[in-house]
């Protein structure tokens, strides 16, 4: 069950607006397709965005008082917020809630960044990753990341994944000119048997 209140302003299909707010009592994300997962959700979402797509989307999305079930596991959080913006030539997204802040900013189309960096990765290390499947676009970027309390989330995304509280991260990503740097501070994570300190 779900309450929405808002519009869609969808007269510019290049730019179509989305400005909603919306209480979801219950959503089974696996029965809508969203996912393959037995993965629920319930909150308080606010929508105010414009775009088509993941790459050209400005605005903001914020997540109020959120669970997520997966299976029988529950994972609560009190906010999310996702802001999107372009400043001069470049693109600028944070997301950031009390547990973790991240920060990428650059030329970049953030659905070919997984690519981006695997492509650049199996160049170093063909035998553990593969070459993405498709040309990827040049992309100059940066990403700072700083978590406080990200353990208890992990197990979203891979049951086997631990630690990482108090961790940071800074990236700096130019398929142009081949630079890849990272500076990670990363102070205990495990992986299933191996624990890293």
């Amino acid at each position: 069950k779900a309450t929405l209140n808002g519009f869609f302003n969808l007269n510019d299909p290049k730019q179509p607006e989305i400005n909603i707010t919306a209480d979801i009592q219950r959503a089974n994300l696996k029965a809508l397709n969203f996912t393959g997962q037995n993965l629920s959700v319930l909150g308080k979402f606010k929508l105010n965005f414009l775009g088509n797509t993941i790459d050209d989307f400005i605005g903001e999305a914020s997540l109020y008082d959120v669970a997520l079930t997966k299976d029988e596991d529950v994972y609560v959080f009190d906010t999310l917020h996702l802001y999107a913006m372009n400043i001069d030539d470049n693109r600028q997204i944070e997301l950031k809630n009390s547990d973790i802040s991240v920060i990428m900013n650059g030329k970049l189309m953030l659905s070919e960044v997984p690519a981006t960096i695997k492509g650049y990765l199996s160049k170093y290390y063909p035998t553990y990753i593969s070459k993405p499947k498709y040309p990827v676009k040049d992309q100059s970027f940066t990403i700072k990341a700083d978590v406080v309390n990200i353990d208890q989330y992990l197990k979203l995304f891979n049951k086997d994944l631990s630690g990482f509280d108090y961790s940071s991260l800074q990236a700096a990503v130019n398929t142009e000119e081949e630079i890849f740097q990272l500076n990670a501070s990363i102070p205990q994570a495990s992986y299933g048997k191996y624990n890293f300190q």
